[in-house]
């Protein structure tokens, strides 16, 4: 990027790093289902998601102090500099460290590579393979939550692409200046790691409680939507306050990847609904900006009754998802007894399942954690 001299060429560098970027959620969230049981995903998705909310807050100061860089070079170009730098480094880093699968892990011994695949894969019968499956792929796209899911990715981040090109507008036009709306932004970077931190504990500490807690999040943002849009310009403290809630909606991002680690099973069926769920992200943020009007600056009716419209979408289709899911482990459960955890001694047993690489649909044993 800080190699760009006019438009054409810093748009063709930024859909460029759009590209290498998108692997990054897929990644993790197929990383993560390798390696934790379906109980343990809600926390280690919070967990490595909340580092974009840190990001949020410090990014704006770091950015801050780098434009005090007095050089030969741009002092915008420093920023994409020195964080390029950081990130290339660790990514070399990890292509080192972080090991393909358990199976692979040399920081295990023999034995705990063992409990680590039969505790995660071998229960579910889905093997770490690089082998693509065409009935898979058939199998996700008549699964009628590869569609919810996507739909639900497009109205999450419809409201925060507009939100990201525009919400510094947006702060500014409530009546506080530039310094104080820098100041405000990092704010707003605070309450997506409460929201986040809020999501996890709910999805922890309750059974079944992550589709709730997604149901929630959006239920907030609404109220914030309603605020910004219902409250008089002169109240600009409330104002602000409903821009706080607003991005609650962002917060259940971890928690939809973890129902998808979860509840997904198969190799090219999670790849799939993976590619589906981020091209609904990338849907979304194309789609946000384009809602917020010029000739309605500054309060941008059409853009804030798209985002009521998005949150209340997001409601129906998470809890139409759980009661899909709910009816489904009703029936295995009628149908057969409960979930056979291989463990212990039977690490042996789920080592020769290496090769076995079943779906949700066809592992009658997988309950959907709701």
């Amino acid at each position: 990027m800080a190699a760009g001299h006019n438009f054409g060429s810093l748009s063709a560098l930024r859909v460029l790093l759009g590209v290498f970027e998108a692997a990054i959620n897929p990644g993790f969230t197929m990383i993560t289902s390798m390696w934790y049981k379906p109980s343990e995903h809600a926390l280690r998705h919070g967990l490595w998601y909340a580092g974009a909310s840190v990001a949020y807050i410090f990014g704006g100061v770091l950015a801050y102090a780098i434009s005090h860089i007095h050089s030969a070079v741009a002092s915008w170009k420093f920023l994409f500099i020195i964080f390029g730098a950081i990130t290339f480094v660790w990514g070399i880093v990890m292509y080192f460290v972080l090991p393909n699968n358990p199976q692979t892990a040399k920081f295990l011994t023999l034995d705990e590579r063992k409990l680590a695949f039969a505790r995660v894969q071998g229960i579910r019968h889905s093997a770490d393979t690089r082998k693509w499956n065409h009935a898979q792929m058939k199998e996700t796209l008549i699964d009628p939550r590869s569609w919810l899911l996507f739909l639900l990715c497009v109205f999450t981040t419809l409201p925060g692409g507009g939100l990201t090109a525009f919400g510094s507008i947006v702060l500014e036009n409530f009546g506080y200046s530039l310094f104080k709306t820098q100041l405000l932004t990092m704010s707003l970077g605070a309450f997506l790691l409460l929201w986040v931190i809020l999501t996890v504990t709910v999805s922890t500490l309750f059974k079944n409680a992550r589709c709730l807690s997604i149901a929630l999040l959006n239920l907030i943002s609404l109220v914030g939507a309603l605020m910004i849009k219902l409250v008089p310009a002169s109240e600009k403290i409330s104002r602000l306050a409903g821009l706080w809630l607003i991005g609650a909606y962002a917060s259940a991002f971890p928690t939809i990847l973890s129902l998808v680690s979860s509840n997904i099973c198969g190799h090219t069926k999670k790849a799939t609904v993976n590619g589906m769920l981020f091209l609904g992200f990338c849907a979304g943020y194309i789609i946000g900006p384009q809602t917020f009007l010029a000739r309605e600056a500054p309060g941008y009716k059409t853009a804030f009754d798209v985002m009521i419209a998005c949150f209340v979408l997001n409601i129906v289709i998470i809890l139409t998802m759980r009661q899909i899911m709910a009816a489904w482990n009703k029936k295995r459960s009628q149908g057969m007894g409960q979930e056979n955890i291989l463990m212990g001694d039977e690490a042996e047993d789920a080592l020769a399942q290496l090769e076995l690489d079943e779906t949700d649909w066809q592992n009658k044993n997988i309950r959907y954690s709701l």
